[in-house]
């Protein structure tokens, strides 16, 4: 993790190879739109947000970001980025 960007990002691949990529062109999106989920609470509150919205199979627990301290005595925060595909 850098300063410029505190959470892991989760990017969707990109593939190198011309005829690969004129082989799918048209299914890719023509957009990305990028949503963030908070956590903020104790680490404990945090994790058990995350298992619960794992076991709905809303997220994999190991999609979120470590939580980090917010400043504020016990509070720590976790993000979770999904990217969409959005077409025009």
């Amino acid at each position: 993790m850098t300063a410029n960007r505190p959470y892991p990002q989760n990017f969707l691949a990109t593939p190198t190879a011309p005829a690969f990529r004129n082989a799918i062109a048209p299914f890719q999106p023509s957009h990305q739109e990028i949503v963030r989920l908070h956590l903020i609470g104790s680490q404990r509150g945090i994790a058990i947000i995350q298992n619960q919205l794992h076991l709905c199979g809303f997220a994999e627990v190991n999609t979120w970001s470590r939580p980090q301290p917010t400043g504020k005595p016990g509070e720590y925060i976790s993000v979770l980025i999904r990217r969409l595909g959005v077409r025009s």
